[in-house]
């Protein structure tokens, strides 16, 4: 089964409810939906930097609660790949596709 690694902006959007993410998130499963530490700390940078901190930080809480945190630097070289392929054939979707071992 394949792995998902969700970024930022799908995080974002997900707590906004938007592009009915969470039925996308359903059918590819959950256990196969990952986030990445640098996922968290742009959402914590981004709770940090709003109007309403408390509230965001809950959301911050939330996601990583709901996804489980996998360490980025086993995939960077996987991550930088699979973000250029993704940019140069203009692909956009639910998240990025791979596999983490």
């Amino acid at each position: 089964m394949a792995s998902y690694l969700i970024d930022t902006d799908i995080c974002i959007s997900f707590l906004k409810k938007k592009y009915n993410l969470a039925r996308k998130i359903d059918s590819v499963g959950l256990e196969n939906c990952f986030i990445s530490e640098i996922t968290l700390a742009e959402l914590t940078f981004g709770a940090y930097n709003s109007s309403r901190i408390d509230h965001h930080l809950k959301e911050v809480a939330l996601i990583g609660e709901i996804f489980e945190l996998k360490p980025i630097l086993p995939v960077i070289d996987l991550y930088g790949q699979e973000r250029a392929r993704l940019r140069k054939t203009g692909t956009t979707g639910l998240a990025t596709k791979f596999h983490y071992k």
